[in-house]
């Protein structure tokens, strides 16, 4: 039977799988054309250094680097545009 990720065992599993991921994955939300970075797992605070508390609800603009950000962020209105989750 599969895994229903809306029960308290689905639920429990992708918080396991989000917590010990090797990878670093990260959620960002756009809310009033700006966006904002919504969560980070613990693999994306180490490589970037960051503290949870310090960046989650924070616009990416007030996390990253100038004009990195600016590149970042016209790469997500691009993903939207095309109507896609990820792009490069």
């Amino acid at each position: 039977m599969p895994l229903d990720i809306q029960t308290k065992a689905g639920e429990r599993l992708l918080r396991e799988l989000w917590e010990s991921a090797p990878d670093s994955y990260f959620v960002v939300r756009l809310e009033h054309d700006v966006f904002y970075l919504d969560a980070i797992n613990p693999a994306q605070a180490r490589v970037f250094g960051l503290n949870f508390r310090d960046v989650v609800d924070k616009p990416l603009r007030d996390i990253l680097p100038v004009g990195y950000a600016d590149r970042i962020i016209e790469n997500y209105r691009h993903c939207i545009n095309l109507g896609k989750l990820y792009c490069t």
